[in-house]
């Protein structure tokens, strides 16, 4: 019965804190919609965990879940086995009473993915050991930096009603995102702190901010910098590294350059120096750990529709796999290839979202609407993420799954760069 009762608990409390404050009342949105997105993404992250839990058996979320039952579970038997299982990091002089607990834990304290049992482990103390009052709270948490993220897009663009309807069902009912964000997985912090830094990019009306400019906003990215870097490394490396592009093409937009050029020249001769650096410094060989990450993918098994590659261990094996992992970006999965229903509906959903990708590229062009530094940033971002999980993931799940993100930000700022007006103070 608690089973049910806990997250139904939740859910009417959240609901009544959506329907009684002001934040989530949002200008030519209706409240019917409003809270319609919540439940439907709701509804998508319990679909999710089921899946995994009922039909697949086994996956990441289920082991996060797993492994922070033990830990909640130690404050019964001593609160400060709880909190030093929260906070450990190390494998080394573990005492005695730690070693019962660990033996069950898939996984490790010193592992990255143990952040995600961390941040289990802290939520079932709220509802007591429930996966499904979990889901209620995150997607909460996700629901609330979204709207957060539509109301300073509006603040910024002068669209019209239909158009800012059309960027709230991009938002709140883009089923792939909202399903893989969904759940007790990676991609729900990831996609929150991603739309946090946003967020704060875009907190100025008149300009875009540079870190001189930021204040408080440097403060709330830098941390949304450390939380990804604890959930998802590499990801935040890549926005720091885009980040700093960023400032620095904002500080060349003010002596009148070109974003987009200064953009590209140093993106280019940023990957071509990482290219080069192992050639010359073998000891920097970092293509060899990027190896030994798609190894992890393959311990998953054969993917019964598809073939993917190993990649090599230099630069020069790397860029002759660059045809391989577009095509994995692009087509995978395809409906020709693809046997398994849900399989099936992402090959159809990717279709229309290339489709939509290049309508939105037309009107862009059509219009001669010149791209603006914080566009730029986040679909170079994104294109950059979708080239590293084509050449490194190696089922086509997983790779929906990881790819939901990105190509939701280059939705995105395409579709909201489309809307501009000419406005000068439109960070757009």
């Amino acid at each position: 019965m608690l089973l049910y009762f806990i997250p139904g608990i939740w859910m009417l409390l959240l609901i009544l804190v959506i329907a009684r404050s002001r934040f989530f009342r949002v200008d030519g949105i209706s409240n019917t919609l409003t809270h319609g997105a919540f439940l439907f993404k709701v509804l998508l992250g319990f679909a999710n965990y089921y899946i995994w839990s009922n039909v697949i058996g086994h996956g990441d979320s289920l082991r996060y879940f797993h492994d922070s039952l033990i830990v909640y579970n130690s404050i019964f038997d001593n609160p400060r086995h709880y909190f030093e299982m929260l906070t450990r990091t190390s494998l080394e002089n573990v005492p005695e009473y730690l070693k019962s607990y660990q033996n069950q834990l898939f996984i490790e304290w010193h592992v990255k993915e143990y952040h995600m049992v961390r941040l289990m482990a802290i939520l079932n103390v709220f509802t007591f050991g429930n996966a499904w009052a979990n889901i209620v709270i995150l997607t909460f948490v996700g629901f609330a930096t979204s709207i957060g993220l539509f109301k300073v897009i509006v603040k910024h663009i002068s669209a019209a009603s239909q158009h800012r309807k059309i960027l709230f069902l991009l938002l709140f009912f883009f089923p792939s995102l909202i399903f893989w964000t969904g759940g007790l997985l990676k991609e729900a912090p990831v996609f929150i702190l991603l739309s946090i830094i946003v967020i704060q990019i875009l907190k100025t009306t008149a300009k875009p901010l540079t870190f001189k400019d930021l204040k408080v906003n440097k403060l709330i990215i830098l941390i949304a910098l450390v939380l990804l870097f604890l959930i998802r490394d590499y990801v935040a490396l890549l926005t720091l590294f885009n980040l700093l592009i960023y400032t620095t093409v904002i500080y060349f937009k003010r002596l009148n350059k070109n974003p987009f050029s200064t953009f590209t020249l140093f993106t280019i001769s940023l990957v071509t120096a990482c290219l080069i650096i192992p050639v010359v410094l073998p000891q920097f060989n970092y293509f060899e750990y990027i190896k030994k990450e798609q190894t992890y993918f393959l311990s998953g098994g054969v993917d019964p529709d598809y073939t993917f590659k190993v990649i090599g261990d230099s630069g020069i094996e790397l860029i002759k796999l660059i045809p391989y992992a577009i095509n994995n970006i692009l087509f995978r999965p395809n409906i020709l290839h693809s046997h398994e229903i849900f399989r099936i509906y992402q090959s159809i959903e990717l279709i229309f979202v290339w489709i939509a990708i290049c309508i939105l590229l037309y009107r862009i062009i059509k219009n001669k609407i010149k791209w603006t530094p914080i566009a730029i940033l986040f679909i170079v971002m994104s294109i950059e993420l979708l080239f590293i999980y084509g050449m490194l993931v190696t089922d086509a799940d997983t790779l929906s799954r990881y790819r939901s993100i990105p190509v939701f930000f280059i939705l995105l700022f395409m579709f909201i760069s489309s809307q501009k007006k000419g406005n000068e103070t439109n960070p757009f």
